[in-house]
C-alpha cells in the first residue's frame, strides 16, 4: 500500500513539473512575440541601363509575412524602413514582367544601409514581340534604343501564339481588309487579362476596338475588338501637320521627358483623332491645346461591363497613341524617350 502511495506522489510531482516546465516555454515565446521589431532604413538610387533616374519604381521588402513597399521619386531615389536582418529587397517597373531586379540584402541593427546604384541598375528581362504594318514601324525605333523584338504575325494572335511574350507592339496598318476572326480578338483580351501589355498606334485602334470600315461617327457600332466602344470614340479625320507645345498631362511622364510639352509631327492622312474617352478606362498623357487626348493609357479601372480583368489575374497595361513613330525613314522627334516610358511602365 505504501508503494502504491509512493508511486501516485512521483505521479503528482512529475505531471506538476511538465505543466510549470509546459507553462515557462508558453511565457518565453510570448514574451519573444512581444519584442520590438527593430527597424533601420535603406536607400537607393533606381536607374536604367543608360543611367537614367527611373521615377515611381516599386520598392518591396517582406519580412515575416508583413510587406514593406516605397516608391522612387522624381530622381529614382528611395528610401524604405524594415527590420533588421536579411532578406530580398524587390524593385520593379510597371506590372513587373519586364523590368524587375531582386538584391540579397542584410540590414544591420543601428545602421542606415546605402546600395550602390550600380547594383539597383534595371535591365530588360521580359520579351517583346511586334505586329508589323504598312504605316509604322515601333520595331526600328525599339532597336534602336536596345530592345530585342521578336516579330510576329495575326496568324499567330489568332492561333494564341502570343502568351510566352510579356508585352506586344501593334503598328498602324492599312486594313485593307477587315479582321474578322474572334478569335485573334479574344486571344488579345485573354493576354491582356492575365498581365501582358499592349502599345498600339495610330489606325492599329483597330485592334483594341474593331472597326467598321472606320465609321466616321460615335454612334456606329465597331465590327470586333475586345474593348467596348463607349471607352473610347475615334475617327479617320486628323490632317497632316506638326502639333507642337502638346501639354504632357501625367506627371510622370512629364517628369521622364522632363518638360510638361511634347511637339508631335504628324505624317499620316486621316490619322485617328480621339473624340470622346472613358476616364474611368483612360488616363491621358498627351493632349492638345483643344484638350483632345493624344496618347492614353489604361488606368486599372478594369471592372465592369465591357472592361478587362478575369477576377484572378493583374491585367497589363495598354498604351495607344495616334501618332506614327517610324514612317517613310523619318522618326518622330523624341520618340525614343516615349517609347522607354511606355516600356518602363508596362
Amino acid at each position: 500500500m505504501k508503494n502504491y502511495a509512493y508511486l501516485l506522489i512521483v505521479l503528482l510531482f512529475t505531471a506538476t513539473a511538465c505543466q510549470n516546465e509546459q507553462e515557462i516555454d508558453q511565457e518565453f515565446n510570448t514574451e519573444n512575440l512581444d519584442q520590438p521589431i527593430i527597424l533601420e532604413t535603406v536607400v537607393g538610387k533606381v536607374t536604367t541601363s543608360s543611367n537614367k533616374p527611373v521615377a515611381n519604381a516599386s520598392v518591396t521588402y517582406e519580412k515575416n509575412g508583413t510587406t514593406y513597399s516605397s516608391k522612387t521619386n522624381n530622381s529614382g531615389d528611395f528610401d524604405i524602413v524594415i527590420p533588421v536582418g536579411e532578406g530580398e529587397l524587390k524593385v520593379y517597373t510597371g506590372t513587373g514582367r519586364l523590368y524587375n531586379k531582386s538584391l540579397a540584402i542584410n540590414v544591420e541593427e543601428g545602421k542606415n544601409l546605402v546600395i550602390d546604384t550600380q547594383d539597383l541598375r534595371l535591365s530588360m528581362v521580359g520579351q517583346i514581340a511586334y505586329l508589323g504594318g504598312d504605316l509604322d514601324s515601333i520595331e526600328t525605333v525599339a532597336t534602336d534604343a536596345g530592345y530585342a523584338l521578336v516579330e510576329i504575325s495575326k496568324a499567330d494572335i489568332e492561333n494564341n501564339a502570343i502568351m510566352a511574350y510579356d508585352a506586344l507592339m501593334l503598328n498602324a496598318d492599312d486594313y485593307s481588309t477587315q479582321i474578322e476572326s474572334a478569335a485573334f480578338y479574344s486571344n488579345l483580351k485573354s493576354f491582356v487579362e492575365t498581365g501582358g501589355s499592349l502599345y498600339v498606334s495610330s489606325w492599329g485602334l483597330e485592334y483594341l476596338i474593331g472597326n467598321d470600315e472606320y465609321a466616321q461617327d460615335c454612334g456606329t457600332t465597331r465590327t470586333g475588338g475586345f474593348i467596348d466602344d463607349f471607352t473610347i470614340c475615334a475617327t479617320r479625320s486628323g490632317a497632316p501637320s506638326l502639333s507642337i507645345n502638346n501639354t504632357i498631362t501625367d506627371a510622370n511622364f512629364a517628369t521622364h521627358m522632363s518638360s510638361t510639352t511634347l511637339n508631335l509631327h504628324y505624317e499620316l492622312e486621316d490619322w485617328m483623332q480621339i473624340n470622346t474617352i472613358d476616364t474611368n478606362f483612360w488616363d491621358v498623357l498627351v493632349e492638345d491645346s483643344a484638350q483632345q487626348p493624344l496618347l492614353i493609357k489604361t488606368n486599372g479601372l478594369y471592372n465592369g461591363v465591357g472592361k478587362i480583368n478575369n477576377g484572378v489575374d493583374t491585367p497589363g497595361t495598354i498604351f495607344y497613341a495616334t501618332f506614327q513613330n517610324y514612317t517613310e525613314g523619318s522618326v518622330l522627334p523624341r520618340v525614343d524617350e516615349i517609347l522607354e516610358y511606355m516600356v518602363l511602365n508596362m
